[in-house]
C-alpha cells in the first residue's frame, strides 16, 4: 500500500463475530500487540491494561478482519491510520467491503 493511500474497510457485525476468528488470528494479534492472548478479553473490557493496550487490541482485531480482503495488509498499516474500519454496515450487505482512497 502506498503511503498516500488510505484503505477503508466497511465491516458488518457478522464480520466481528468472535467465533469466526481462527487460532492463528489470535496468535497474530498477540504477536503484533505484545499482549497475552489470555488477557485480551480483560484488556478489551477495560478491566486490565492501559488505554494504549486497548487501542492496540482493537487495531489487532481490525487488522485480522481487514486482511481477509487484503492479505498483504500489515498491523502497522492499521495502527498508523492508513486503514479505517467502519462498523454498523447493514448485515444484508457483504460482511466486508473495501475501498482505496488516494
Amino acid at each position: 500500500m502506498d503511503n498516500d493511500e488510505i484503505r477503508v474497510f466497511r465491516v458488518s457485525s457478522q464480520a466481528f463475530d468472535p467465533t469466526l476468528l481462527r487460532l492463528r488470528d489470535l496468535i497474530d494479534i498477540a504477536d503484533a500487540t505484545n499482549l497475552d492472548p489470555l488477557d485480551m478479553g480483560e484488556v478489551l473490557e477495560g478491566r486490565s491494561g492501559s488505554p494504549s493496550d486497548r487501542v492496540r487490541a482493537v487495531a489487532g482485531f481490525a487488522w485480522v478482519i481487514a486482511r481477509r480482503d487484503e492479505p498483504d495488509l500489515t498491523f502497522e498499516d492499521v495502527l498508523d491510520g492508513r486503514v479505517i474500519t467502519e462498523g454498523n454496515v447493514s448485515d444484508s450487505q457483504s460482511p466486508l467491503e473495501a475501498e482505496t482512497i488516494s
